[in-house]
């Protein structure tokens, strides 16, 4: 197979890991960024591509059984679902409606007129394998200055949060939502309400969990004096909305934050600050805080990474899990070395907590790479988070940040993240043509316990660069 396969000019997968299935090819020329599973081990992958001068999303079924499904392109990009009543996913989505002006502030001190899309937000419940979406639920209308945000559980409940670009130029923060409800036959989210103050604000994240607890993240201000961190907790059950509660005031900017919710409103929440400058002027730093229960409020963010060489943001992914025992782990890329030899990389690391109480000390898991997604099992109570390999030196030219291999790691239950294992590499001869390299990946928990990674592999077949997404399973539960 080999041999006929490098006569034809086809790309040869490296051998996978003998606790990883062989990565099966789902589609071509697109990128992955998204895996969901539900209850019966369906699962949909999402991806983006670009065809015609037009960036389109890509959904990738995947059969129970292992096997590939359903096919779809749609234009524009939708976020990953979210599980409904464990039969179905509701996604959010973004009708475009045409486009406004609005009159922003230029942050010189001036103004500035922007030409903005006006959508029409709502939500539908959609199928796994076979990528459906269902009809939208329509709610409202909004001036994106980013993506809608949509978390959700088992049981229905549903919370949806998006940035509007207001009438005076002021961004504001709103979300609407909806308590679980096995009743109902369609998914309809009630009346926005404001989140935030009418300061210019932006969402960062949001996070829901079991009972409908859910908490959004977002920043007020827009100037290392006056930005504001809040997070503010929901309970879509009993439809109240807690009073905002500041964690930072200042700071050069909030790139990235995460926030994950576990039993009885145990919550982690973590973010990165920098300055937004084309070359860095300050590290990335990562703080983070939990608290033990929705009885209580977040305990005052302490730095668990105060930050490497300022060259630039690092890449991959913030993100964070809280598993069925109330252990949460947050993970996070620093970017390290030096530009003058050229050894500046990105490094993965990781920050595990207990039940209660912080996040423990922080450890690097690799000498070099990038965290893309994290994950935990209901069924063992494992996390899984997956990364992207990378090279520590640079190799033939390249500028150390490409993906060698893509590798994921487990923190069992009452244990800690265990050394990453392989599920797919080049070798060194491969990687010496600068075209070969791994991208984006994603991870989720099968219903029996195992995993399942989605990434995105490019290599040159026939003298073109030729990027593909593939998917494997873990042979057994970690």
């Amino acid at each position: 197979m080999a041999l006929a396969a490098a006569v034809l000019g086809l790309a040869v997968p490296a051998a996978a890991s003998a606790d990883w299935s062989p990565g099966v090819e789902l589609d071509t020329g697109v990128g992955v960024t998204g895996l969901t599973v539900d209850p019966s081990g369906s699962r949909i992958v999402g991806a983006r591509g670009s065809a015609k001068k037009r960036v389109n999303t890509r959904l990738m079924g995947v059969q129970a059984d292992g096997s590939p499904g359903a096919l779809r392109t749609l234009s524009g990009l939708i976020q990953d679902p979210v599980m409904y009543d464990g039969t179905g996913l509701v996604w959010a989505r973004q009708k475009p409606m045409g486009t406004v002006k609005r009159t922003v502030p230029d942050g010189k001190g001036g103004t500035k007129s922007l030409t903005l899309t006006n959508y029409r937000l709502g939500v539908s419940v959609g199928k796994t394998a076979s990528a459906e979406l269902g009809v939208q639920r329509s709610h409202g209308t909004a001036v994106l200055d980013e993506p809608a945000q949509i978390a959700g559980n088992a049981k229905g409940s549903v919370v949806m949060a998006w940035s509007d670009v207001g009438d005076d130029g002021v961004v504001r923060v709103y979300a609407s939502w909806r308590k679980g409800d096995a009743k109902a036959k369609t998914v309809r989210l009630g009346k926005p309400k404001k989140i935030s103050t009418s300061k210019s604000s932006r969402l960062l994240a949001v996070a829901a969990g079991a009972g409908g607890r859910a908490v959004i993240v977002y920043q007020v201000g827009a100037t290392d004096k006056t930005r504001r961190l809040y997070v503010r907790s929901l309970s879509m059950g009993r439809d109240e909305l807690g009073k905002p509660q500041t964690l930072r005031r200042g700071g050069p900017g909030f790139p990235a934050a995460t926030a994950s919710i576990g039993g009885k409103g145990r919550a982690v929440v973590a973010w990165g600050e920098q300055d937004a400058a084309t070359e860095r002027t300050k590290p990335y730093v990562v703080r983070a805080t939990t608290r033990d229960t929705d009885k209580v409020r977040f305990a005052v963010p302490k730095p668990i990474d105060n930050g490497g060489t300022a060259v630039r943001a690092p890449g991959g992914a913030l993100v964070s899990t809280v598993d069925g025992a109330g252990r949460p782990t947050v993970a996070w890329n620093q970017q390290v070395g030096s530009v003058s030899d050229g050894t500046a990389h990105d490094i993965p690391r990781v920050a595990e907590g207990e039940a209660t109480g912080p996040l423990g000390t922080p450890r690097d898991i690799a000498a070099a790479g990038r965290i893309h997604a994290i994950t935990s099992s209901d069924k063992t109570g494992a996390t899984g988070l997956v990364l992207v390999r990378e090279q520590e030196r640079p190799i033939g030219g390249s500028n150390g940040d490409r993906g060698v291999a893509v590798q994921a790691a487990f923190r069992p239950a009452g244990g800690t993240l265990g050394t990453p294992e392989t599920i797919d590499q080049f070798t060194d001869e491969q990687l010496l043509d600068r075209s070969n390299a791994f991208g984006s990946a994603a991870i989720g928990a099968l219903p029996d316990g195992r995993f399942t990674v989605a990434w995105t592999r490019a290599v040159i077949v026939k003298g073109k660069l030729r990027a593909s997404a593939l998917y494997s399973d873990r042979t057994a539960a970690p």
